[in-house]
């Protein structure tokens, strides 16, 4: 019934005052019992929705499903202190306590094998050790611009006996008769210079190189000597030969007669003088200005013939080169020039490129031919082995460019070595 009816007609009687003022100090007394369960609860009490929310009947604990909840990642803030905790909306019907949700944690599922689980103990860490290299690291190969000056070669035994009177004689200058001391100096030059100095072709280039000219010195009278030798040689080379077009290499001498490398008639051969211009781009390359005409000349006289003279000039080259290395180091203090047989062997490499590349024809007969392989080779290898030099530029302008073509030709016999620095 209405609490304002306190009495009905008829004399009824209700609840009196004092009933009602003593419900409404219970209600009070809950009211501010609620009251103070909420202030009291923790902060994580607090709806992270904001909005209000009404619960009727049996209060009950709401749990958020995580798996499903796009919101379970709640920050971690410190909780906050002083008056205003209580959410000012919330049932006051409500004595659950709330909890922060969980913080979410991923829990790997241990390997398992065949048996079962595996061992989750993780394994040690590997450790590589790099192996110590034990060998030596390659020295670097040497520059061709400027590569070391090669050491005084010594010359084959068989070529020269040392004689303390070689140096004294060569010092005269040729003295009197140069061209009987010139014979003295080839005699006491080892065996191939004794017989070169029996035989009349030999002396029959030197009067017309040394008799009745002025000499300037030791140099320009060794200089003679081996012009008439290489002139020589030319002239043994085609007398000696077997048959009349063929070519006779000089590899050394027993008495007055020589032993050969025999070369056949190179008849079809090409003129060298093709290569003369690929010549004198490559002198121009390594030798300086003040050299050029000098250098142009010898590119000249050098592509003058077939590779028959090539192969005979180049091998004479290196067989006075010899000699004249020979007289250095039996203590003559004498200036050393190689040109010549630079420039040999510099247009023989490119005369073999010319018939590698422009006559293969040419290139298979000289291959074919037996004593074309043999005769180069040795014509390379005697210039090599007797290669000294104080001059870089003709250092470079022999080999820089490389000899592979002559390895080539020579199928490996020669052209794979050059003097080492």
């Amino acid at each position: 019934m209405p609490l304002s009816d306190l009495q009905r007609p008829g004399g009824a009687t209700g609840p009196s005052p004092l009933n009602y003022l003593t419900a409404l100090v219970a209600l009070c007394a809950v009211a501010l019992f609620l009251l103070a369960g909420t202030l009291d609860a923790p902060a994580e009490a607090v709806s992270t929705t904001g909005e209000p929310t009404t619960t009727t009947g049996v209060p009950t604990t709401a749990t958020a499903d995580l798996s499903t909840d796009p919101t379970t990642s709640v920050p971690d803030v410190a909780p906050p202190t002083g008056d205003g905790l209580a959410d000012p909306g919330a049932s006051s019907g409500d004595t659950s306590t709330s909890t922060r949700p969980p913080e979410t944690t991923t829990v790997v599922a241990p390997p398992t094998t065949a048996s079962g689980p595996g061992d989750t103990t993780p394994p040690a860490p590997t450790t590589t050790t790099a192996p110590i290299p034990t060998t030596t690291a390659p020295a670097p190969a040497p520059t061709t611009t400027a590569p070391s000056l090669p050491p005084v070669p010594t010359p084959p035994a068989s070529r020269f006996v040392a004689d303390s009177g070689t140096t004294a004689l060569i010092a005269t200058s040729g003295g009197d008769d140069p061209v009987a001391t010139a014979l003295t100096v080839l005699d006491q030059s080892g065996p191939l210079g004794r017989a070169l100095a029996a035989d009349p072709r030999v002396r029959s280039r030197l009067e017309s190189i040394l008799a009745g000219k002025f000499i300037s010195g030791p140099n320009d009278f060794t200089r003679r000597i081996l012009q008439g030798v290489d002139a020589a040689l030319s002239d043994i080379a085609s007398d000696e030969a077997d048959v009349p077009t063929g070519l006779c290499l000089v590899t050394g001498a027993s008495g007055t007669s020589y032993t050969c490398a025999q070369v056949p008639d190179l008849s079809h051969s090409f003129s060298s003088q093709l290569v003369n211009g690929q010549a004198r781009n490559q002198v121009s390359a390594y030798i300086d200005p003040t050299s050029q005409a000098r250098f142009d000349t010898l590119v000249d006289l050098a592509t003058s013939g077939s590779y028959w003279g090539l192969l005979r000039d180049t091998h004479s080259a290196g067989l006075t080169s010899e000699l004249r290395n020979a007289w250095i180091r039996a203590g003559s203090d004498l200036v050393v020039n190689e040109d010549e047989a630079a420039v040999q062997l510099t247009v023989m490499r490119f005369y073999l490129e010319a018939a590698r590349d422009l006559y293969p024809q040419t290139w298979d007969l000289l291959r074919n031919d037996g004593g074309s392989m043999t005769g180069t080779a040795l014509a390379w290898n005697t210039v090599v082995s007797s290669w000294y030099t104080t001059s870089d530029q003709v250092w470079n302008l022999a080999f820089a460019d490389g000899t592979d073509v002559v390895s080539q030709f020579t199928g490996g016999a020669a052209g794979s070595t050059t003097p080492a620095p």
